[in-house]
């Protein structure tokens, strides 16, 4: 019963970190700041899309100028199709990759996001400074996040073979790991390595269970991540601060 209300516990941290960063605005300015080089990029690929659509509509135009009109108006529906195309493909990029790109260039925010929140949680990250520290740091997570692909890979195909049983052993992996990636974002800011935060992880696995499930449950609505990232991020702080028995 115990390891139960551990598990709702953890989830419950995540919406709780949530509601604490909408109700401090004075946190919003490092949620706002990464939306704008996201906004950049896709107004080049937008710029890129119009281009491409111009080009292939005026070849069109000039390969069917003396061609009789039914070529024509052939020819004037393959550029509306196109156009359409181009628009649905942009969309699909928006909807799948926007989260991505609002995580990558929130890594550049979000340290100081946990500086103001977390306060005095970590006096001791003198370690935070050095350059080797934050190398190890992403090469560690680049590996994690590699075998975390890799076992989501394994899952489905373990899902195709054993359907439910494969799904429910997928969900339990990745919320798992994505309770300690988060948590390890606390813990690169307590100048603490990888190693440590899934050590810390394992002492309080279900409570860290929650807090990856939950997240989890997020990432399946899409485009919401970019509105509760910054929250989640919160969320292992209180986690954080749970395990280590910190307030």
């Amino acid at each position: 019963m115990q390891k139960v209300r551990e598990l709702f516990q953890g989830a419950a941290l995540t919406f709780e970190g949530i509601k604490l960063f909408y109700l401090d605005k004075s946190l919003w300015k490092y949620a706002v700041a990464p939306l704008l080089p996201v906004l950049v990029v896709y107004l080049f690929l937008g710029y890129a899309a119009v281009w491409a659509v111009r080009v292939f509509s005026a070849y069109m135009s000039d390969l069917c100028a003396e061609l009789p009109k039914v070529l024509q108006l052939l020819a004037t529906a393959a550029s509306g199709a196109s156009c359409l195309i181009v628009f649905l493909i942009f969309l699909l990029i928006v909807i799948v990759c926007t989260s991505t790109l609002y995580e990558l260039f929130g890594g550049l925010f979000f340290d100081a996001l946990l500086e103001r929140f977390a306060g005095n949680l970590c006096p001791e990250k003198l370690q935070k400074s050095s350059w080797h520290f934050n190398v190890q740091a992403i090469v560690d997570s680049i590996f994690y996040s590699s075998g975390t692909l890799l076992l989501i890979i394994g899952c489905f195909i373990l899902s195709m073979i054993l359907p439910v049983i494969g799904h429910i052993i997928g969900i339990v992996i990745i919320s798992y790991r994505f309770g300690v990636s988060y948590l390890a974002m606390t813990g690169f800011h307590c100048a603490g390595t990888l190693r440590q935060t899934r050590q810390m992880a394992r002492s309080r696995y279900m409570l860290v269970m929650g807090y990856g499930a939950s997240i989890y449950l997020i990432y399946l609505f899409p485009l919401a991540v970019l509105f509760m990232l910054p929250g989640i991020i919160l969320g292992g702080v209180l986690v954080y601060k749970s395990i280590t028995n910190k307030t």
